[in-house]
């Protein structure tokens, strides 16, 4: 920050996005967004976003706002535009970086998602790797914007890389197909074969999402189901109360069986009655 305080005039685009990276990756980042000196460089940041600048910078930049979690409406409609008018420079990792940077911004431009999964779709099946894959995919499912063409892209790369995604990786995708409902069967199965061998590594957030993402989609694939059961019922004290009712809505809707998950699940649901919500 002292040398944003120092030097902050001589500042140019470059500078810029390293010092709100920097402050990003730091320990103490959210302590940083009190300082006025972070205020003066959020404020100068935004002077500086151009349509001329590079795509690699915008996408830095956007990632970096992300991860503080930075609510400044005119430096996030300078990006918008920016990346907009720069859409077809994005590397793989620059488009699953502003995509995912504008998901966790809560931030709603259909124009920039679609002008961005109009570039992706070539470069999916040359360039982008598994976590690329997952986190585009995401950022379009939470922010329930379709683009058929980039799912049918995503879903056939993703099935070529399917041994390269680490087990979150296949949690998020199953989660993200099943919120946009596109049922990408032959990877899904592909998906379901390779995390069976898994599910022990899932936590309880993973275990819910992968069971709610099953159901979601009407699809009942042994031994993923019966796998995640057990680890349900092994971890069925770290489910919170939103967990503990996807996991039911998606075992009912599986018509599952299984009376010692299903004993669990109301045990737990009696002891964190208090959490729920109406």
């Amino acid at each position: 920050m002292a040398a944003c305080d120092d030097h902050i005039t001589e500042f140019d685009a470059l500078n810029h996005a390293t010092a709100l990276r920097r402050i990003a990756k730091s320990r103490d980042g959210s302590k940083a967004k009190k300082d006025q000196r972070y205020k003066t460089l959020v404020h100068s940041t935004t002077q500086k976003i151009k349509p001329q600048l590079e795509a690699k910078l915008l996408a830095n930049i956007a990632w970096s706002c992300a991860r503080l979690r930075l609510q400044d409406t005119p430096l996030l409609e300078s990006l918008a535009s920016s990346a907009l008018a720069r859409s077809t420079e994005f590397t793989s990792r620059g488009i699953a970086n502003m995509t995912w940077s504008c998901a966790k911004l809560l931030k709603e431009d259909v124009p920039l998602f679609t002008a961005l999964a109009s570039s992706a779709i070539p470069k999916i099946s040359e360039s982008f790797n598994d976590q690329e894959l997952a986190n585009t995919l995401w950022a379009f499912a939470k922010r329930s914007c379709h683009h058929q063409p980039l799912f049918e892209a995503i879903a056939s790369a993703s099935l070529r890389l399917i041994s390269d995604f680490a087990t979150q990786g296949l949690t998020n995708l199953a989660w993200s197909f099943a919120t946009v409902t596109f049922e990408a069967e032959q990877l899904l199965y592909a998906m379901a074969s390779s995390n069976s061998s898994r599910v022990k590594a899932l936590n309880s957030q993973e275990i819910a999402n992968l069971s709610w993402s099953w159901a979601k989609l009407d699809l009942e694939p042994e031994p993923l189901i019966s796998a995640l059961a057990a680890a349900a019922i092994r971890k069925i004290k770290d489910f919170g109360s939103q967990e503990l009712s996807n996991i039911a809505w998606a075992m009912a809707t599986a018509s599952c069986t299984n009376k010692p998950l299903l004993q669990a699940i109301a045990a737990a649901a009696i002891r964190k009655i208090n959490q729920f919500t109406s």
